[in-house]
This record gives C-alpha cells, sequence and structure tokens, in this order.
C-alpha cells in the first residue's frame, strides 16, 4: 500500500491586488484589497524596511491595524491562503521586507499642532504672517483665524506650516488655530487643533506731545479686555509701564518715565499693549502698536 501525497502550489507574492488604505485614526489603519478567487484566508505582514513580520490572518479582505503610533507611515503586504481540492490549506510566500514586496503610504491621523502663533507682523503694511511646528507624515494643514464673536474671518489650507495673511484684521481681537491633516480615499482625516493663540490690534494710534506730555490714543478694539501702555527711551528695551486701562478707554497721558518727569528735546518710543478675552481668562497679544515722539 502506497501512501497519497498531496501536492499544491503555493500562490505568489502579488497575487493580491488594489491594497489601498480606507480609514485611519491616530493609533490604527484601516486597509482592503480586492478578493482573491479561491482564497480561504489572508496573511498580513508588516515591514519597517529593515525586516518584515506577520501579524495578523483574516478570511475578509480587509484589516484594521491597531496599537501603531500617531502620525506615523507604514507598509503593509497581503499574501493569500488557499485549500486544495485535497484539503490542504497553502500558504503563500513570505514577503521580503525590502519595499518591493510592500504596498506603503499607510497613515495614522497626523498629531496635534502645537503651537500658532504670529512669526512677523508688518502693522503699517497690514501683513502678518502665522507659523506653526510641523507635523511627520501629513498631506497639509488648515488653518482659521476667527474674531471675538466666533466668527470665521480666514479658513484655508495649506501644504506649509506658515500663511501669510494681508490684510490683517484690525480692529477686533483674534484667535488663531491649525491643524494638520491626511488623505484618505478623498477623504481628510484630521488631528487635533493647535490651541488657540490671541492678539488684537487696533486700527489706529495716535501719539502726539505738548508742554513735557505725550498723549496716546487708539481706536477701540472689539473683544478686548484691557490696554496697557508702556514708554522708554530706547526703542527695543527699558520699557516703563505708564497705565493699564480698561476696554472702554481709548487715551492715555504719559508724564513720566519711570519716576523721571518726560524731558524736552528728547525722543520717547511708546507702545499699546492688548489683552483679550479668552473664556475667563485675559490673555496678553503678541501683537502690540508701537510708536515714537520727540518731546519739546
Amino acid at each position: 500500500r502506497s501512501d497519497i501525497i498531496k501536492v499544491a502550489t503555493a500562490p505568489e507574492i502579488g497575487e493580491v491586488k488594489n491594497l489601498v488604505q480606507t480609514n485611519a485614526t491616530t493609533n490604527t489603519i484601516s486597509m482592503k484589497w480586492d478578493a482573491v478567487a479561491g482564497a480561504v484566508g489572508y496573511d498580513l505582514y508588516f515591514s519597517d524596511g529593515n525586516s518584515g513580520r506577520k501579524i495578523a490572518t483574516t478570511t475578509t479582505n480587509s484589516y484594521t491595524v491597531s496599537g501603531l503610533a500617531v502620525s506615523s507611515s507604514y507598509r503593509f503586504a497581503v499574501v493569500v491562503r488557499k485549500m486544495t481540492k485535497t484539503g490542504v490549506v497553502v500558504l503563500g510566500e513570505t514577503p521580503y521586507y525590502t519595499y518591493s514586496d510592500y504596498t506603503g503610504g499607510f497613515r495614522t491621523v497626523p498629531a496635534k499642532v502645537l503651537s500658532t502663533q504670529i512669526t512677523t507682523l508688518y502693522s503699517s503694511l497690514d501683513v502678518a504672517y502665522y507659523g506653526w511646528n510641523g507635523v511627520n507624515n501629513c498631506d497639509g494643514y488648515q488653518f482659521q483665524l476667527l474674531n471675538s464673536k466666533g466668527k470665521k474671518l480666514v479658513n484655508t489650507y495649506t501644504t506649509s506650516n506658515s500663511i501669510r495673511l494681508s490684510p490683517y484684521y484690525k480692529g477686533t481681537a483674534t484667535k488663531a488655530r491649525a491643524r494638520a491633516y491626511i488623505t484618505v480615499g478623498g477623504v481628510k482625516k484630521y488631528g487635533l487643533w493647535s490651541d488657540y493663540n490671541y492678539n488684537a490690534l487696533s486700527k489706529k494710534v495716535t501719539v502726539t506731545s505738548k508742554n513735557r506730555k505725550i498723549t496716546v490714543k487708539w481706536k477701540k478694539v472689539s473683544g478686548i479686555a484691557d490696554y496697557t501702555v508702556y514708554v522708554s527711551k530706547k526703542e527695543n528695551s527699558g520699557w516703563k509701564k505708564v497705565k493699564r486701562v480698561g476696554s472702554k478707554t481709548t487715551k492715555v497721558v504719559i508724564k513720566k518715565c519711570g519716576k523721571k518727569k518726560l524731558k524736552k528735546r528728547t525722543r520717547y518710543y511708546v507702545k499699546v499693549v492688548y489683552r483679550v478675552k479668552a473664556g475667563k481668562k485675559k490673555v496678553t497679544s503678541k501683537a502690540y502698536t508701537g510708536g515714537s515722539i520727540y518731546v519739546y
């Protein structure tokens, strides 16, 4: 009596077609592929470019991988399992860990943008540049600028981690934020918004001098908490606080620089700093209005 030897040909790598990503979260990637005729299952492999390993077996032509890192990119391969007429399950060839055997570009949802802020402001030109930290493995960013009442002044997308606004919005307190995204199947999948960055600028500030006094006037800014006026004999340092006034006040008279009275035939520098309402908090605007005047 002779034993019967069951023989079958192993499925080949590449038999699975159209392996694509279908969804993502911060730590999962969902994917699907074309069903293979005669398949009784599929083995899913992962490669980091240096090694490859099997991570799952499924009987359907879709799978969700969990436990992944946020804002990361991965490569996967799917190998068919088939059964012969005699009941033998034949496993496909194990894919080599190099890129040629794997499909890449599968990504988790991006990490939170950590900081959105004004990087450069040209107040006299009404131009502001906002920037934020770059996020790995994203397609781009959504940027929003809202006024004090929550109305969207800017809602735009960019592939860069910075944006130029012109004209810059004056006369209202503003709050800016950004978030990163990836595109999966034509749908944007977003990371978390950055915290708001609050700023404000008056539409007009005038500085005049008479009788050894400096008068600073400005147009009211909506959504403001208060204004603080500073004076100095130097352009970029030595600031002395003059007075902090409420949101309804639009004028401050300066008689002293610190403890000393203003001197005649001397140039002084003045700036108006804005504090913005942020819920129950008051946040100091990085943007401020500055000027200089010669005292007679």
